[in-house]
């Protein structure tokens, strides 16, 4: 045994390197938890024979056992980059694209480099022939490579740079922390292999020395500190990429000088962040001040964003990044999506507004109901149980006179109903104007002729002026009820022997009436409200005529209804004018 073994420092290298690659199987082992780790383990087991048998090759004295220990190497050496590969393929991710027993199929080849290895004496395949020399291990063997070692160190290099691809585009498809762990995976598995290409040139020191085993304990030793320091392999920093990059919601990275480092691919879907690392990010949004919103101390962090007409609503969640000293080193920026709740939001607001219109509606003609219908019918059965009882005792002109009092105020409460209907038909969507073209002279003549009578009762003279072609797109029914509730008001609240003009005048594309009374006139105070429908003013006429206090908002909503505008002036004592527009038809 002393005569067939000669352990030397080579061998003693190589025997070293053997321990150090089986301690790195036993650390991976420890980390059976990660997907593919069975492979890796089996990576440095390789090295590890690979080494053994070098070891044994270069301490044996006996020629045929160097030959016999090299072949045995190729156990070690021919699968190691299968391994290797197939466990960048499951670390990566890519294993659910490609079948597991495909993937075993690779061992196949280093099978056949093996077998190539232990029958070279019959095709010089892998070594074409061989010399023997001195060396500082005494006698050792020169081979001289054959096209098989040329194939397999093609082979083994393939599979080693597929694999450093793989696990680089893992490490870095999103962050840019794993750089370090980056670097020691690229220079551990680049060492070895650039080792083999001296050799195969017989570019080392003691170039009949295959140093690529040994130098594969350099690997090792790397990929422990980076398991140990950095936890490369272990299974939470992935689980947390995983997370940030499937997160529902855009997330940012920045610096403490608001430059973003990181985002995922939802901040860039909706922020449009693509090839923005390194830019401040308050210089992508302009239309938010989102740094002073970052460091600004409320709770409430809500801001919009209006791209090509689309607001889109968000809740900004700040966490500061902090370093070893607690201060901020950087900030995390989550933005929750809360553009449907503000929709809703608006929607309830909206609801809530027509609900206390309704409201109001309903009180309005409750009020009207309980009041000023009320009155009318009590009137009217009073003054017809008068006439009734005293028919035979009252004179005609003192009948008469009772009965032109109910008459009017049968009238009137006729026209209060027919206002309420109305106003109550339009607030229930049920009235929809219908357009068409309409004279304006013939809408304001046959007012004129509607209103004759109640004008002539209190001497009162109608004055028109309205161009005689001038047409309108309206709905003809509800701009009629504009006009006769105008001038009706307007002899309401004129004096006797006054004159209520009706004008009409071209302004631009519309069409201008102006309704104009020299009567009582009306409050400052109460022009601004005079349309709305919690307005209480009902006042009473020159002779004492009663109102609803709805025509004047029926007559605003149906202008509005047909694209018009209304409005008033007026003062006290003088008279007012009421005035709106009509859109003018197109000829």
């Amino acid at each position: 045994m002393t005569h067939l073994f000669h352990f030397n420092f080579v061998s003693a290298i190589f025997m070293a390197s053997t321990i150090i690659c089986f301690v790195i199987a036993f650390l991976a082992y420890n980390k059976k938890r990660i997907d593919g780790i069975n492979y890796f383990i089996s990576v440095p087991i390789f090295f590890a024979i690979w080494s053994f048998f070098n070891a044994l090759g270069y301490a044996t004295t006996e020629i045929p056992h160097k030959i016999l220990f090299t072949k045995l190497s190729y156990i070690g050496l021919a699968p190691s980059g299968v391994s290797l590969l197939i466990f960048a393929v499951y670390f990566s991710g890519y294993v659910s694209k490609l079948s597991a027993k495909s993937l075993n199929l690779l061992y196949i080849i280093s099978i056949l480099f093996i077998i190539s290895a232990f029958t070279n004496d019959f095709h010089y395949f892998q070594w074409e022939s061989y010399i023997v020399k001195d060396s500082i291990v005494g006698k050792a063997v020169f081979y001289k490579s054959g096209l098989g070692a040329w194939f397999l160190s093609a082979f083994s290099w393939a599979c080693s740079i597929i694999s450093i691809w793989l696990m680089i585009r893992k490490f870095t498809i999103n962050h840019s922390i794993y750089r370090k762990q980056v670097a020691i995976i690229v220079i551990a598995f680049i060492f070895p292999w650039l080792s083999d290409i001296l050799f195969m040139f017989r570019l080392l020191p003691y170039s009949e020395i295959d140093w690529t085993p040994a130098s594969f304990s350099f690997t090792a030793i790397l990929i422990y500190i980076s398991i140990q320091k950095y936890n490369s392999f272990e299974l939470s920093p992935y689980a947390k990429d995983l997370l940030f990059n499937s997160m529902t919601n855009p997330v940012i990275v920045l610096t403490d000088t608001m430059i973003i480092c990181d985002f995922n691919p939802k901040a860039d879907e909706v922020f449009k962040l693509k090839n923005k690392i390194g830019t401040e990010l308050c210089v992508l949004i302009p239309e938010v001040k989102l740094c002073e919103l970052i460091l600004e101390p409320t709770a409430n962090k809500e801001f919009m964003i209006n791209r090509l007409g689309v607001e889109n609503w968000f809740h900004l969640t700040v966490s500061e990044i902090q370093n070893p000293e607690k201060t901020a080193n950087g900030y995390v920026l989550l933005f929750n999506d809360i553009t449907t709740n503000k929709l809703y939001q608006q929607q309830l607001i909206a609801s809530e507004s027509e609900l206390r219109k309704s409201n109001e509606s309903k009180t309005k003609i409750f009020s009207i109901i309980a009041h000023d219908l009320i009155n009318p019918f009590q009137a009217l059965t009073g003054l017809s149980e008068i006439l009734l009882n005293n028919i035979d005792k009252y004179s005609i002109d003192r009948s008469k006179k009772i009965s032109d009092l109910i008459y009017h105020t049968s009238k009137e409460t006729h026209t209060m109903l027919e206002n309420l209907l109305t106003w109550n038909r339009l607030q229930t969507g049920a009235i929809k104007p219908i357009t068409a073209k309409v004279n304006a002279l013939k809408l304001v003549d046959s007012t004129v002729l509607l209103c004759q009578t109640q004008a002539e009762a209190k001497m009162i003279n109608l004055s028109v002026d309205v161009p005689q072609n001038s047409t309108v797109d309206v709905d003809e029914q509800m701009i009629k009820t504009v006009l006769r509730n105008l001038v009706s008001n307007a002899i309401k609240f004129s004096f006797p022997n006054s004159t209520v003009q009706i004008q009409a005048y071209i302004d631009n594309a519309e069409l201008v009436f102006v309704v104009t009374d020299s009567g009582i006139g009306i409050e400052p105070e109460h022009l601004d409200t005079l349309f709305l429908m919690g307005n209480k003013l009902s006042k009473l006429g020159t002779n004492n005529e009663k109102g609803t206090g709805l025509g004047l908002i029926l007559c605003k909503e149906f202008v509005e209804l047909n694209n018009g505008k209304i409005g008033v002036e007026s003062k006290i004592g003088t008279g007012s004018s009421f005035i709106f527009t009509l859109p003018l038809s197109n000829k």
